[in-house]
């Protein structure tokens, strides 16, 4: 069967934009809170940059994880037994994965590495299961299984070495964790954008709801910190922060729902692929930003529990400015009064993030309060624009 067949005999029960996510990926979706509010809240509680490193790329995996999952979920919304046992054969992975986290030793653990091959074997399972339904996309198929059987061999060569062991002064598993997770960005970046374009069984719709969902993880995600890191206190040694973390999520979220939650599908393939690079871009950023919001407000800016120096940084937060232009110039392709906001408010941040790190004269913290602001007026300013160009078309 051809693709152009397959796209239209697959269902997409879309009509009046409701919602198409099933049980079954809610249920994936939650042990990804799950994972991804470990993997931040060990971040919080250690911010430097061997840790920043760490989690980065734990989150990379994840996000490879997470999309081919969905990509396969989307692509075959009909899902069988055997299909929910191997998300659930992944779920347990990614459990086993957060516990590798919390004993501090991260996915370098033996555990872990065990974990993330079993999880890239169901990714390719995942696969192997649509070629055998009866209209499939048949594009790719044979890649994506090699992209996901190569970091389930990487991950299980790993796991056969001992934890510390070393190679000159280097652990084993910085050798093959990062190893791994360039594997799957660069295998993933290159297939997946392919199967997003035109000819496609995807339906715009419910892989906006993806993409939307992630970033709901990662917003709700503050919500989480809160609770965990105030909850046992009698105070809040800087309530003022703890109105930032909730201002700054809801910046995020004025700035990517209303103007960028559901655009077309991507025209080309290098479109589709900025938009996965852009949106993983804001998520990353997203996650470290609320993380320093969280942990002012607990008043861990001065000095850690060792008695060094803990500097926040306005690095994520020009992270979220310039994913939001980018996403908003592929939407669009042309310059706009909204590109113009994002691009003074990119350049605003940016001036922020060059002097806080060069003379740091005006304190982290303010510096921050100021990204907050400038995040916040932007979204407001655009939805303005919106408002008012919306009113013009009307008359």
């Amino acid at each position: 069967m051809t693709v152009q067949n397959v796209a239209e005999s697959s269902p997409h029960p879309t009509s009046g934009g409701m919602s198409t996510v099933s049980w079954m990926t809610l249920f994936y979706d939650l042990i990804i809170v799950a994972v991804f509010a470990r993997a931040t809240y060990i971040y919080g509680k250690d911010p430097s940059w061997m840790t920043f490193a760490f989690i980065a790329v734990s989150l990379i995996v994840l996000y490879a994880l997470w999309s081919i999952t969905n990509l396969e979920l989307v692509m075959s919304p009909d899902t069988s037994w055997r299909r929910r046992i191997v998300v659930l054969v992944q779920v347990v992975a990614l459990l086993v994965c957060g516990l590798a986290m919390y004993r501090g030793g991260g996915i370098s653990d033996r555990w872990g590495f065990l974990a993330l091959c079993v999880a890239f074997l169901s990714t390719a399972a995942l696969t192997w299961l649509r070629k055998r339904e009866a209209t499939y996309d048949a594009r790719w198929m044979r890649t994506l299984m090699f992209v996901s059987l190569g970091a389930s061999a990487i991950f299980a060569l790993g796991a056969c070495f001992p934890m510390g062991f070393l190679v000159g002064d280097v652990l084993i598993a910085w050798i093959f964790y990062p190893v791994a997770a360039v594997w799957v960005a660069v295998g993933f970046a290159v297939i997946i954008p392919r199967l997003l374009v035109s000819p496609t069984s995807i339906d715009a719709h419910p892989l906006n709801e993806r993409f939307g969902v992630l970033l709901l993880i990662v917003l709700g995600d503050a919500f989480l910190q809160l609770l965990e890191v105030l909850g046992a206190m009698r105070s809040i040694p800087a309530p003022e922060f703890l109105v930032f973390t909730l201002l700054f999520v809801i910046a995020i979220w004025l700035l990517y729902f209303p103007m960028l939650g559901d655009p077309p599908l991507a025209a080309t393939i290098r479109l589709a692929r900025s938009r996965v690079a852009a949106h993983f871009l804001l998520v990353l950023s997203s996650a470290f930003g609320i993380v320093a919001y969280v942990e002012l407000s607990t008043g861990f800016s001065e000095k850690d529990a060792d008695g060094t120096s803990t500097a926040w940084t306005t690095i994520p937060m020009l992270g979220v400015g310039v994913a939001v232009l980018w996403l908003t110039w592929i939407e669009s392709r042309r310059w706009t009064s909204a590109m113009l906001t994002h691009t003074l408010a990119v350049a605003i941040l940016l001036v922020l993030t060059v002097s806080g790190e060069i003379t740091n004269n005006l304190g982290r913290e303010i510096d921050l309060v100021v990204a907050n602001l400038v995040l916040l007026a932007a979204a407001l300013a655009v939805l303005v624009q919106r408002r008012r160009a919306r009113a013009r078309a009307n008359q």
